[in-house]
């Protein structure tokens, strides 16, 4: 078991590598399985360093060879199946693929927390300019009742704005 532990974490470490996860949550997610069952797993647990595992791994990665996953016969990588890229770029591989769409996934996520964000901007902006005319309205009336009250302070503080 030791050894399919190692060709685990040669899996998890080549999916790290090229951004198609980050963690063991990204892991178990992308295959449908439990973070704490990878973690075991990757910890040597033989309970979770099932035949299962591997193929789908290789199910949703099929780069990996699951023969040498399961027998630790052969490499890490079969063929790279790729896909050509626009305007004769170098090709992608499947992993490479996966790798883009999780770094998407959480390009989308993180435009949906700023576009809360913004909402939330909005509506606190809206807030302060209600608040800014309500202060402006207060001190229109203070004003107006200064002068009625005190006209001479008024006439006074006028002949001084024409003085400047």
């Amino acid at each position: 078991m030791i050894e399919r532990q190692k060709r685990l974490k040669e899996v998890f470490g080549h999916l790290r590598s090229i951004g198609a996860v980050h963690t063991q949550k990204d892991l178990a997610d992308a295959i449908g399985a439990q973070r704490p069952g990878i973690s075991a797993a990757l910890n040597g647990n033989p309970d979770y360093l099932t035949n299962s595992l591997f193929q789908k791994i290789c199910e949703k990665f099929p780069v990996f060879d699951l023969h040498y996953l399961l027998t630790g016969e052969g490499q890490l990588l079969r063929q790279h199946v790729s896909i050509p890229r626009p305007q004769g770029e170098m090709n992608m591989t499947i992993v490479e693929i996966e790798g883009t769409k999780n770094l998407l996934d959480v390009a989308a996520k993180i435009i949906k927390e700023n576009e809360a964000l913004r909402r939330d901007l909005q509506a606190n902006i809206a807030e302060l300019r209600s608040l800014i005319d309500r202060l402006s309205s207060i001190t229109e009336q203070t004003t107006q009742k200064i002068s009625r009250q005190y006209p001479v302070l008024v006439a006074e503080d006028k002949d001084f704005e024409e003085v400047k």
